[in-house]
């Protein structure tokens, strides 16, 4: 005789509650297993949001090279650069030519820090203007004496100091530094540290075609994708290590520090996910083995459902039933109590954190998967009672 769907739930859900302290012990492992899967997955995604978060309020992905001893950095290591390295989108280079000088416009003047800067640099960097343009490769090539200034400089020079007066575009106006004039062509955001503050920035070409100087502080290289940073940054290291043989040469991306936070939150969040699949494993053997125990107890019930015509499958799916009844149980209670305590940690930490429905169902569909396959091995030897020995038994 065939039972329907409803009787078969029904009997699994007396099944249940016959052994009720079992049951719940069974659930609490799996409840434990899930709670810990759920709460590494979340870890990750929280960790890795926040990388996000910082990883946006960056510069673009660069390399910064400079060198330590007699040798200098030149244009002509530009040139190297971009002909031997593979993967580059830009490749520029700057030099802090003068430090402290007087900037004056009209009867205003301020101390500046002069930086001479090749073509490629603003690319590298990602630097935007705010107003104005940057530099052109004309301007590069035909020396011309134009600038670009950052915000600080602009309020120095250009903003308004008390009613009366007015604020003055600073674009196609003229600044002069040591008696000889440079026509503002852009303003740049003012970046963070005092080395990029109050600065007046010119063509490489234009203070070499003043001073006959190539030398530069700084070389910057910006992939083509993130990704490839750390080894185009080795490359460069090497190459400039061959041809100049300084005594030290130090290059670090910008995003180095991020890099290492992100690694380390990997190798925790790869332990716990570990130690989590673990917890999880115990769960399911706890599912094993109330249904190994429930076989044995009910070996007579067994009996009488075959000889009465229950079919194999029948058996077989009442106590894989009981094990999905359990990890779900366990699995929802697990994800829900996760998802409360992770909006009361962000909450209070302010984190960022979206439930993911795709964390949920992955955490969900393990519980499932682990129960019932700890399940299904008793189940099945539970099918396979003969029906006359477990009447007599």
């Amino acid at each position: 005789m065939s039972l329907s769907p409803f009787d078969l739930i029904s009997m699994t859900s007396s099944s249940l509650r016959g052994n009720l302290l079992r049951s719940s012990l069974t659930t609490l492992g799996v409840f434990m297993g899930v709670f810990a899967v759920t709460a590494s997955l979340q870890v990750r995604s929280i960790s890795s949001q926040v990388v996000a978060e910082e990883l946006a309020k960056k510069d673009v992905p660069h390399v910064r090279i400079s060198l330590w001893g007699e040798q200098e950095l030149q244009l002509e290591h530009v040139e190297l650069l971009k002909q031997r390295l593979i993967g580059w989108r830009a490749i520029g280079g700057v030099a802090f030519a003068n430090w402290g000088d007087d900037l004056r416009f009209r009867d205003r003047t301020t101390e500046v820090r002069l930086q001479s800067i090749s073509s490629g640099y603003f690319d590298a960097l990602g630097t935007v203007a705010m107003k104005g343009n940057l530099f052109s490769d004309t301007e590069h090539e035909q020396y011309r004496s134009v600038a670009i200034i950052d915000e600080l400089l602009e309020t120095e020079l250009f903003k308004a100091k008390n009613s009366r007066e007015k604020d003055i575009n600073p674009i196609g106006q003229r600044v002069y530094m040591q008696g000889k004039p440079y026509r503002v062509v852009g303003v740049i955001k003012s970046s963070s540290g005092w080395v990029n503050q109050n600065v007046l920035l010119i063509p490489q070409s234009t203070y070499y075609a003043s001073t006959a100087s190539r030398d530069l502080s700084w070389l910057i290289i910006r992939p083509k994708e993130a990704k490839d940073l750390e080894r185009l940054g080795k490359q460069a290291e090497q190459l400039l290590q061959e041809r100049l043989q300084p005594r030290f040469i130090r290059q670090r991306n910008n995003l180095q520090d991020i890099q290492e936070k992100q690694t380390i939150l990997d190798m925790v969040s790869n332990s716990l996910l570990l130690l989590a699949g673990i917890s999880l494993l115990v769960g399911g053997v706890g599912i094993a083995n109330i249904t190994i125990a429930s076989v044995t107890e009910r070996t007579k019930e067994i009996g009488l459902r075959r000889a009465i015509g229950a079919t194999y499958y029948e058996i077989v799916l009442q106590f894989i039933l009981e094990a999905v009844f359990l990890s779900l149980l366990g699995g929802v209670a697990a994800i829900i109590t996760v998802h409360g305590l992770t909006v009361l940690v962000t909450d209070n930490l302010e984190l960022p954190y979206q439930f993911e429905p795709t964390t949920a169902v992955f955490s969900l569909g393990s519980a499932l998967l682990v129960g019932v396959g700890a399940g299904f091995f008793p189940a099945l030897q539970a099918s396979k009672i003969d029906p006359v020995k477990a009447l007599r038994s």
